[in-house]
């Protein structure tokens, strides 16, 4: 007979619900809300210097003007932090940039404009700095982006790429460790990435790998000491960062218009996943576990007697300890001790679903309430509800019966000024979401469009303009997917397509079916 021990934490827990390798997308930033300190998720710090600001328009944040500045610098601090990579995970932090044009003002022939696009340790204080590679004293792993004016004529338009990794212990004002380089044509844009694991990170430009480098590496010069530990660089998690600059006098502009962090657990087994921080029993006989937790994940605790008893996906969920939210960087539970001599539990994690915030496939009705139109143009194109018949439009809604458009049995009529309206939506439980729908686009190109907005439902203000310049024509029905900006967060929202026409060729318009905002809750 077994004598009674406390009830133990198994090692080996569970991160997904079945073996092959998962991929989470815990950030995906489009730069789409004309705001670039508060886009999706949690936002960014803008950390300036020598006037050197961000402006964001369209779908990408951009640095640059015709004056020149020395050592001018910008900062976009992501205020989203992430765990240390556990065993077999592995993240992917991918930034889109644009090209680079530096111009060249003569006297200052070996200006240079420079992007540096940094993972950086999130004991770095927000809007504190600066965080580039040379001054910074908590940590950074980087890739900087260099386009010299002595370099616009040979070789043409060329920028170097130099991969970097600095720890706290070489202080500040000095480099780092210099790892490898390699040079890109700036006219064109490019995706730079880290592939950062507990043991090593990998350079990648355009998908290619630059170079790997171990996080701990006593061969470098200086050594590279950059820890996942206690009291270490990296013991509290990172976050990503853009930093756009000049240097020596130099000018140009530079942009990027996406980031993407990207979590791949590479399989998941019984003896590896979510890492538990602690399992211990307190004064009272009540049994604590704590485990590392990400944003965007919910967590089930399940348990057994005996740890042969199947695959411990399979084992039940333990008094109810299911769909936990996570509370970065770590989540704790408080258990009563189990009357068994011996207990075991596993921690599993999967993605949190979006809840449905509203929805509407316009086919349980023949009004188009509680829709709303305007019509500021020459009359003949309202938006109506029905199921659509004009001959170069869809040949049926997309989801039976009904769609809205601006002309369902026809063409739209002349010099067009229509918008489509939602009722007000609430996002004041959710975090994040999107906003997708069905649409079906037959618009003359170049002389009518159309434009998709989401505005304030309490002052009719706007928050953003999720799409412009809609036109052409589609053989089919087509998917719209809008991440809603972080600025609508909170908020009371109207969605609203308008619709515009000038006074020659007339076609069907715009239609649309099946409308659904999701969204993440807290």
């Amino acid at each position: 007979m077994k004598s009674p021990c406390i009830p133990t934490v198994l090692a080996a827990s569970a991160l997904v619900l079945s073996a092959p390798a998962t991929s989470v997308t815990l950030l995906d930033d489009h730069f789409d809300n004309n705001d670039p300190a508060s886009n999706v998720m949690a936002g960014y710090t803008i950390h300036d210097a020598e006037a050197f600001t961000p402006t964001e328009a369209g779908t990408e944040v951009s640095w640059g003007s015709s004056a020149a500045w020395n050592w001018g610098a910008s900062e976009l601090q992501s205020n989203n932090e992430f765990n240390p990579p556990a065993a077999e995970e592995t993240y992917t932090v991918e930034w889109s940039i644009g090209p680079m044009e530096a111009t060249a003002i003569g006297d200052q022939p070996w200006g240079d404009i420079r992007m540096e696009l940094a993972l950086c340790s999130a004991n770095l204080v927000r809007g504190s700095g600066p965080a580039e590679m040379w001054a910074n004293t908590v940590g950074v792993i980087t890739a900087q982006v260099t386009l010299k004016e002595q370099d616009l004529a040979a070789p043409a338009n060329s920028a170097s790429v130099q991969f970097w990794i600095k720890d706290d212990a070489v202080g500040a004002n000095a480099n780092g460790s210099f790892l490898f380089q390699t040079s890109v044509d700036t006219t064109v844009g490019h995706k730079i990435a880290f592939e950062l694991t507990e043991s090593d990170v990998t350079c990648l430009v355009d998908a290619v790998p630059l170079g790997t480098s171990p996080l701990v590496d006593a061969t470098v010069s200086p050594p590279a000491d950059l820890g996942w530990g206690p009291s270490e660089e990296f013991e509290n998690g990172w976050f990503p960062l853009v930093r756009s600059g000049t240097a020596n006098q130099g000018r140009g502009t530079m942009s990027i218009d996406r980031l993407t962090v990207v979590l791949e657990d590479g399989g998941a087994s019984a003896d590896r996943g979510v890492v538990i921080t602690d399992a211990s029993q307190n004064a009272a006989g009540e049994l604590s576990i704590s485990w590392e937790s990400n944003a965007g994940l919910l967590y089930n605790v399940r348990s057994e007697v005996d740890p042969s008893a199947g695959d411990p996906l399979t084992w039940p969920v333990f008094d109810s300890h299911r769909d936990i939210a996570a509370t970065p960087p770590q989540n704790t539970i408080t258990l009563p001790r189990p009357a068994d001599a011996e207990r075991y539990f596993v921690i599993e994690s999967f993605p949190k679903p979006p809840a449905v915030v509203f929805q509407d496939n316009f086919d349980d009705r023949a009004v188009l309430a509680p829709w709303t139109t305007t019509e500021s143009g020459d009359p003949g194109s309202p938006w109506e509800l029905s199921s659509p018949t004009a001959l170069l439009g869809p040949p049926a809604a997309y989801s039976p019966f009904n769609s809205v458009g601006t002309s369902l049995g026809g063409d739209h009529g002349f010099n067009a000024d229509s918008c489509l309206r939602s009722p007000p939506i609430d996002l004041s439980k959710v975090v994040s979401g999107t906003i997708t729908y069905h649409r079906f686009v037959d618009i003359e190109p170049v002389f009518d469009s159309a434009t998709v907005n989401l505005r304030n439902a309490a002052d009719n203000s706007l928050i953003a303009e999720l799409e412009t310049g809609i036109e052409g024509t589609t053989i089919d029905w087509e998917e719209v997917s809008h991440d809603i900006p972080a600025a609508a967060i909170g908020e009371s929202v109207i969605f609203e397509i308008c619709f515009y026409s000038d006074s020659v060729g007339n076609q069907t318009g715009l239609v649309i079916d099946d409308f659904k905002v999701q969204g993440v809750e807290p």
